[in-house]
C-alpha cells in the first residue's frame, strides 16, 4: 500500500482547523448544488409524503411505506422545529448530513491510516461529485453514509479495543443506519465476520466475545427491533426491509447468461458511481504486497456490498450508482493514496519539479480544483426545467391522477395519484390505456408520446406547451371515451 508520508504531514500539527474547514468545503458545496437543483430527485417526494404521514400523526401509513423511516422523521423534526416547509426541510438535512458524514469519514480514515491520510481522504470525499449530489437533494443518502461511517468507526474500535462501550455504539449507529436505508446492516455483517477471524486466530477470548456481541446485538435490537416488529403488523410477515430482495422466497440456480449480463451491469454501475477518475485513483493505491488489517477491514465493506448488489441484480433486474455509493465513501483513502502516489510519479518523473517541496500539494490542490469546477456546473437539464413548468400550470387546475415519466412530475403539478409512462402501449392503444388507469391528464415531452396526427393526439386535448432548447413539453387532458 502507498506511503503516507508526504508532505501532507505537515499539516497534522494543525488538524483540528484543517478538519473544520473540509467539513465548510463540503457544506458550501453541498448549499450551491441544493440552491442550484429546481428539481427533486425522484424519490424526493416519497420521502416528503412519509414526512406528512408523520406529521399528522399517520404512522401506520407511514410505515407501511417501503422506504425506512428515519429520513422522513428527520425531515418532519426539521420542519416542525425549524418552521420551514417540507421539501426544504429535506434539503436542509441532507445537506447537513453531507458535512457530518465528512466529518465522519475523517475520523474513520485517522482510526485506520493517520491524520494526514484522513484529511485527504476527507478532501476528495467532500469534492466526490456523486457524493456531493445525493446529499444535496431530498435524499437518505447522505444521513444514510454519516451513521454508516460512523457504525463503521465504532465496530474498528470495538475489534481493536474490545472494550463493551465500543461495542454498543457501533450497535446504535448500525441500527439507525438501517433505519434510514436496509444495507446499514453491513455493519454487523462485516463486524460479526471480523469477531469469527479473531476468534480462529485467537485474537479475541470469550469473555470478550460475549461482551462485543451482547453490546452490539443489544443496541441493534433496541433501535431496529421496533421497525421489525411495525413491518411485520402491517404487512403480516417478518421482513428485513418491504423494498426489493437480494434473495428470493424461492430460490434456483440462475442461468450463466444471465449471470454475466447481471455482473457486467453492476459493473457498469458501480464504474459511474465511482467516477473514471476516482476509480483509477483508488487502483493506483495498491501494490503487490500483503493488504493491512485496516486495507482489508474497508474491502470487507466493499465485497459485501458488492456481493449484495449482485443478488439484488439478479433478483430484481435493477441496480444503479446510488447502490454503490457506501463504497464509494469507504473506498476514498485508497484514492487519496492514488493520488499521493500519482502525485508523487509527476514529481519524480518532470525534471523541473523534481527539487520542488510544494509540488506534490500543489499538484493534488490542482486535481481537488478541478472537482470542485466540475460540482459547481448548472445542472439542472432543460427537459426537467419544462416537465416542472408544466407540472406546476397544471397545479391550478387540482388534478387528481397525472401520467408523467417521473413521480415527481406528478408531486410538482400537486396530483394525489401518479401514473407511469413506463407502461405505456404506442399508438392507438395509448389513450385507452390512460382511461383504463384512471389518468386525467398527461405531461410529456413529445417524443415520449404516440406520433401525433395533423388534428391532434385521438382523445387527447393539448392544453398547454412549455418549449426548451430542443423540443417541448405538454399538458395534455385525457378525454371521456365517447358513449355509444
Amino acid at each position: 500500500m502507498a506511503g503516507t508520508s508526504t508532505a501532507f504531514d505537515s499539516l497534522a500539527s494543525g488538524r483540528r482547523l484543517w478538519v473544520v474547514l473540509v467539513v465548510l468545503l463540503a457544506l458550501s458545496i453541498r448549499a450551491w448544488v441544493a440552491i442550484d437543483q429546481e428539481i427533486l430527485f425522484n424519490d424526493g417526494p416519497e420521502f416528503l409524503a412519509v414526512a406528512q404521514y408523520l406529521a399528522d400523526g399517520n404512522f401506520r401509513a407511514a410505515l407501511a411505506n417501503p422506504y425506512h423511516p428515519l429520513t422522513a422523521i428527520l425531515i418532519a423534526l426539521t420542519s416542525k422545529l425549524g418552521g420551514v416547509g417540507l421539501e426544504s426541510a429535506g434539503v436542509i438535512v441532507s445537506v447537513l448530513s453531507g458535512g457530518v458524514a465528512t466529518a465522519a469519514l475523517y475520523l474513520l480514515v485517522r482510526a485506520l491510516f493517520g491524520t494526514s491520510l484522513a484529511l485527504l481522504a476527507a478532501l476528495f470525499f467532500a469534492v466526490h461529485p456523486q457524493l456531493v449530489e445525493v446529499a444535496s437533494n431530498v435524499q437518505s443518502d447522505g444521513i444514510h453514509l454519516a451513521l454508516f461511517l460512523l457504525g463503521a468507526l465504532l465496530a474498528w474500535r470495538a475489534l481493536e479495543s474490545k472494550r463493551f462501550a465500543h461495542a454498543l455504539g457501533a450497535g446504535i449507529l448500525c441500527g439507525l443506519a438501517y433505519l434510514t436505508r436496509p444495507e446499514g446492516l453491513a455493519i454487523g455483517v462485516v463486524l460479526g465476520g471480523w469477531i469469527l477471524v479473531d476468534l480462529v486466530r485467537r485474537r479475541i477470548n470469550g469473555r470478550q466475545l460475549a461482551s462485543l456481541v451482547g453490546g452490539f446485538a443489544t443496541t441493534l435490537l433496541v433501535f431496529g427491533g421496533p421497525y421489525l416488529v411495525a413491518m411485520h403488523a402491517v404487512k403480516g410477515e417478518w421482513v428485513l426491509s418491504q423494498k426489493k430482495r437480494v434473495i428470493p422466497v424461492e430460490w434456483s440456480l440462475p442461468e450463466p447468461q444471465r449471470v454475466v449480463e447481471s455482473l457486467a451491469d453492476v459493473g457498469a454501475s458501480g464504474v459511474g458511481a465511482f467516477r473514471v477518475a476516482f476509480l483509477v485513483l483508488a487502483l493506483l493505491a495498491f501494490r503487490r504486497r500483503r493488504p493491512s488489517r485496516p486495507t482489508l477491514y474497508l474491502l470487507s465493506y466493499v465485497c459485501l456490498l458488492a456481493l449484495v448488489l449482485i443478488g439484488l441484480q439478479l433478483q430484481s433486474g435493477y441496480v444503479s450508482g446510488r447502490h454503490w455509493l457506501t463504497a464509494v465513501a469507504l473506498a476514498m483513502p485508497f484514492v487519496a493514496m492514488g493520488a499521493l502516489r500519482l502525485a508523487s510519479w509527476l514529481k519524480h518523473a518532470l525534471p523541473p519539479l523534481r527539487m520542488r517541496p510544494w509540488a506534490v500539494p500543489v499538484s493534488i490542490a490542482v486535481l481537488l480544483a478541478a472537482f470542485i469546477v466540475y460540482d459547481l456546473r448548472p445542472r439542472t437539464e432543460p427537459v426537467k426545467r419544462a416537465r416542472k413548468q408544466a407540472a406546476e400550470w397544471l397545479r391550478a387546475l387540482e388534478p387528481s391522477a397525472v401520467a408523467a415519466p417521473r413521480l415527481r412530475v406528478a408531486y410538482y403539478a400537486g396530483a394525489a395519484r401518479y401514473i407511469s409512462l413506463s407502461q405505456a402501449p404506442e399508438r392507438d392503444a395509448f389513450s385507452a390505456w390512460l382511461r383504463s388507469q384512471g389518468a386525467e391528464f398527461v405531461i410529456a415531452e413529445e417524443e415520449r408520446l404516440p406520433p401525433r396526427p395533423p388534428d391532434g393526439h385521438p382523445g387527447l386535448r393539448e392544453l398547454h406547451r412549455v418549449e426548451y432548447p430542443g423540443g417541448s413539453v405538454a399538458v395534455l387532458r385525457v378525454e371521456q371515451e365517447p358513449g355509444p
